[in-house]
Parts: structure tokens; sequence; C-alpha cells
């Protein structure tokens, strides 16, 4: 089999799994929340993978990622999901600068890297960069999906 139709193959099979997954409905239990609490919010993105082929409300999946900036300069970014694929994630970034919404650019893609998701290749990696009077100094992908993924590729071998 082709490279090409392999990977297009795994990508089907990971946005099934996880539209099956979606469905059942499963739940988990949420994380403490980290974030100290004289931290403050400087951008919040939120967006749903699903919101165009559900059919019941309760099945709506969203991925939120929001950043922080702590009293010293410090930058936290935080992910959460209501999906049983991710678990709350979250990483701190040294600053010693204040930063505001417009040095945080957040990109969604799907797993094939396209900004238009569609049915079988939904949205499931935030590109998070912060930046510096227009310098970014730095970049970090938050993948929603990435059990999904290591789930299919521990079946697949």
């Amino acid at each position: 089999m082709k490279p090409r139709i392999k990977i297009l193959l795994l990508a089907v099979l990971i946005a099934a799994l996880c539209n099956c997954m979606l469905m059942i409905g499963m739940t988990k239990k949420k994380e403490n929340n980290t974030i100290p609490k004289d931290a403050s919010l400087i951008c919040e993105e939120t967006v749903s993978p699903n919101k165009d082929y559900i059919t019941d409300e309760k099945d709506l999946v969203n991925y939120t990622v929001r950043v922080y900036q702590e009293k010293n300069n410090d930058i936290i970014v935080y992910a959460e999901s209501n999906s049983p694929l991710f678990d709350e994630a979250q990483y701190i970034v040294t600053c010693d600068h204040t930063i505001t919404a417009d040095d945080i650019q957040i990109k969604w893609t799907t797993l094939m890297g396209s900004t238009e998701a569609s049915e079988k290749d939904e949205i499931g990696l935030a590109h998070v960069s912060i930046s510096k009077d227009g310098e970014v100094f730095n970049e970090k992908t938050i993948s929603f999906v990435a059990k999904a993924v290591n789930a299919v590729t521990d079946v697949i071998g």
C-alpha cells in the first residue's frame, strides 16, 4: 500500500474512533485547576470540532486554550476539554515582560494540517504562539486527540 494511502487511512480511522468515543458519551473526572489565583487571564479561545455534525447537544465537544500571566510575568498556557480523549494540560513559559492578547496567536488545525475542518478531518490541534514586538519567542502545539492517536497506533502496531 502506498504511504500516502496509509496516512489517509490512519487519519480516517482516527476520526472514526474519535466520533465513536464521543457518541458513547464517556465522562471523565476533572482534575484540579492549577492556575494561581493571582494570575491574570490574557486570552481564551474555545472551538468545537463537532458542532456541525452532532444531532444531540450532549455530544458537543469543546476544546479550550487559556493563556494567563502571573505577577512575576511567567505565562501559563492551559488547555482543557470535555472530551474523554483529552486530560487537562498546561505548560509555563518564563517571561520577563507583560504580554497582551495581541501577543498571543492560537491557530486551530486538523490532524492533516488544514484550518478547514470536515466531518472526517476535525479540528484537533491548537498551535499557540507567544510574541513580543512581532517576534515569536514561544511556540507549541497542543494535541486534543493524542490519546485517540496513541490508541489507534497501539492497535495497528
